[in-house]
């Protein structure tokens, strides 16, 4: 029940932001009543910070088992597996994009975010004219325009990312 919560609430701030986040709402999404929320999380906002606190967790390992661009047990790069994690957990993208903002956790959110971009800046070497940061929001920008559809039909969407990091020098 508890993962059923923290899915449903994640569902919600992925469609429609921090607003959407109320007990009725994320009981419904649940299947269930407002009680479960009560007798597992205590309160509306301990839920709120288990899921944001599952969003960053999972995003700490992300960035933590990378070595040198490659992910641990041969997951591929790091652009690639952050891009089908945020394809996967759009929710978790919103909250990582947006710095957490009007959350408790936006701290530690921009905290996450700054290790995903000194995570892509060592991709991208000292003598490029990119920073991480920069490179961060390109790779945000198109996985937006991915997920709101809106991405030229005629090439896969892997051939236009993989053309991105091109550009970015990110991969040959």
């Amino acid at each position: 029940m508890t993962a059923q919560l923290l899915d449903a609430a994640e569902a919600l701030y992925a469609e429609e932001g921090v607003s959407a986040l109320t007990n009725r709402r994320i009981a419904s999404r649940a299947g269930t009543t407002i009680q479960p929320i009560y007798s597992f999380f205590r309160s509306h906002d301990n839920l709120v910070d288990a899921m944001f606190g599952r969003c960053l967790e999972s995003l700490a390992e992300l960035v933590m088992d990378t070595h040198t661009g490659v992910v641990a047990g041969g997951g591929g790069t790091l652009p690639d597996v952050y891009r089908q994690y945020c394809l996967s957990y759009p929710g978790r993208f919103r909250f990582v994009r947006s710095g957490g903002e009007g959350t408790s956790k936006a701290g530690l959110a921009r905290h996450q975010r700054d290790l995903l971009a000194n995570a892509f800046e060592k991709l991208v070497g000292p003598e490029s004219q990119v920073d991480g940061t920069t490179v961060l929001a390109a790779v945000n920008g198109f996985i937006l325009a991915e997920l709101e559809g809106m991405l030229a039909p005629e090439e896969s969407d892997d051939s236009q990312f993989h053309g991105l990091l091109r550009t970015l020098r990110l991969s040959s």
